[in-house]
């Protein structure tokens, strides 16, 4: 067993306007809880918080204050209201930029199933500049 004072805390940020008014259930911040703390981490701290992107970047500032590391959730699809990725470049003072691993990933994927491309769908393969995919077969892989 892990000694509690010697475990890794951090802080879980999940975005979205459905989850505060409660159209939907933060089912992300209990999974991630639940297999962070299996992993031996410790979670401090959970916010959530809307679609703002001025409000996911406050939210985004404090917890790289008070935590070692930050888990966010929500926000990296085509929609208008997916504001994850510019608010992470602002909150870390880094430009986004289209990275080619995650564009690939993505016209591979429309052109496997026929969809065209669309502004809104391109936008999800710009990322803060010095991020990296964690996943390289799903398109909307998060990134650290």
């Amino acid at each position: 067993m892990i000694d509690e004072k010697t475990k890794i805390y951090g802080e879980l940020i999940t975005i979205g306007d459905e989850l505060l008014s409660g159209r939907t259930v933060n089912n992300n911040a209990a999974h991630m809880g639940h297999y962070l703390r299996l992993a031996g981490f410790q979670i401090r701290w959970t916010t959530v918080v809307g679609d703002r992107e001025e409000d996911i970047v406050a939210a985004l500032q404090q917890a790289l204050e008070r935590a070692p590391f930050v888990l966010v959730t929500g926000g990296l699809g085509p929609t208008a209201d997916d504001r994850t990725n510019a608010a992470v470049a602002t909150a870390l003072g880094r430009p986004l930029h289209r990275d080619p691993e995650s564009w690939q990933v993505i016209t591979n994927h429309l052109k496997k199933h026929n969809i065209p491309m669309t502004q809104p769908i391109a936008k999800m393969a710009e990322l803060p500049k010095g991020a990296r995919r964690i996943d390289l077969t799903r398109p909307r892989a998060g990134y650290y």
